[in-house]
């Protein structure tokens, strides 16, 4: 059964029918439709397993995720030449069916922080229209909820196939932490950091931040790193691994 807990999420966008009806060819409106509940899930989950498996959300996530991964990877090859559908294909996040088994949830357990409860400040640029959240260069992003460190949202986002990147935000008051992440940035056209795909899972109430390093997007191995956010800065807090980077 697949449970999404913690991977720091996908580009989220409400209403498939939108997107799908019509416009793009029927392989790809199907895994639009698909994927798209499949995110609408994942946005549900809460973390807590009775909780999750009271609401059925866990079936939901195997019903509507389960195999996204591959078809990502396989339409992405087949349209590799569209350029329109190409964009669309990578405004999803990758390997959503993540090894969450491997997540270190003790260690998370380990740097527990208060969730903040009052008015929260969406990041600067962001905007809403129709129920979906677009970042400052006009890009679906998820909604910008508590996603790490007790007051903190870690978003993903999207500059073309293989190109991803972090910001950080204070959701109290709207400031921006986005340079202390600038290392988990791919970008494979430019990139003098690091070579590797990379994935952050984080939490609401844990001040923890566990990257999934992939020798390339599409690539099954990978290598965890464990930091932690303080005093504005992330700092490596397991020496006995070797990172690839951080060193």
């Amino acid at each position: 059964m697949i449970k999404i807990l913690v991977s720091i999420f996908t580009i989220f966008l409400a209403s498939p029918s939108i997107y799908a009806e019509g416009k793009y060819p029927l392989d790809l409106s199907q895994f639009i439709e698909k994927r798209e509940q499949c995110d609408h899930f994942r946005g549900e989950i809460s973390g807590e397993s009775e909780m999750d498996n009271a609401q059925d959300i866990n079936i939901q996530l195997d019903k509507y995720c389960k195999g996204t991964d591959k078809t990502l990877s396989e339409l992405k090859n087949k349209y590799k030449n569209n350029k329109e559908i190409t964009n669309k294909l990578n405004s999803y996040e990758s390997k959503i069916e993540s090894h969450t088994t491997d997540i270190n949830s003790d260690l998370f357990n380990k740097y527990l922080v208060d969730i903040y409860q009052g008015k929260t400040i969406p990041p600067k640029g962001y905007t809403q229209q129709n129920g979906i959240w677009f970042d400052d260069l006009g890009k679906a992003v998820n909604p910008p909820i508590i996603n790490f460190a007790g007051s903190y949202n870690i978003g993903l986002h999207s500059c073309g196939y293989g190109c991803r990147y972090y910001t950080l935000t204070s959701l109290i008051d709207g400031k921006d932490f986005s340079n202390v992440l600038t290392d988990f940035t791919t970008n494979p056209e430019n990139n003098t950091v690091t070579n590797y795909f990379i994935e952050l899972f984080s939490k609401p109430d844990s001040n923890l931040l566990q990257a999934r390093y992939y020798e390339t997007p599409d690539s099954e191995d990978y290598q965890d790193c464990y930091f932690i956010f303080k005093d504005n800065k992330i700092e490596k807090i397991r020496n006995d691994i070797k990172c690839p980077i951080f060193k």
